[in-house]
């Protein structure tokens, strides 16, 4: 099989413009979702920078950019943002109930046993709390 160069092919799908440039090469490799997304947004990173040079900061071009800009958001960084947060968050609200209990077991072994030495390891992990009158 000879090698053919692949060239960006820009067509209408259902009334949207689609730039393609990878061709479908019909293998079945398993691609690994945080490479492709690291590879992806090292990409918008080139372009994002290339929308700092001077010849685009006409109005044209700006308004381009920010219709370019939501897109991206849309279809790139949100869905990126909302997996991270459906990974994160049941893992720190786990912590934070992990540290609260173990805070909650802290200050009742200290209550229970009276005042901690100066000396006590919970000393120095818990801080005084001065009233004011």
């Amino acid at each position: 099989q000879e090698s053919v160069p692949v060239r960006p092919v820009i067509r209408k799908v259902g009334g949207t413009v689609v730039y393609e440039v990878l061709a479908d090469l019909g293998s079945s490799i398993e691609l690994d979702y945080a490479t492709v997304v690291i590879a992806l947004l090292d990409v918008l990173s080139l372009l994002y920078n290339k929308f700092l040079d001077v010849s685009c900061s006409n109005a044209a071009m700006i308004d381009a950019i920010e219709r370019l800009d939501q897109r991206v958001t849309n279809a790139v960084v949100s869905p990126i943002v909302q997996h991270l947060t459906n990974i994160a968050q049941p893992k720190v609200e786990k912590a934070i109930e992990n540290g609260a209990a173990s805070w909650l077991g802290i200050a009742s072994s200290i209550r229970d046993a009276g005042s901690p030495s100066v000396h006590s390891p919970s000393a120095a992990t818990i801080p005084e709390v001065k009233e004011d009158a």
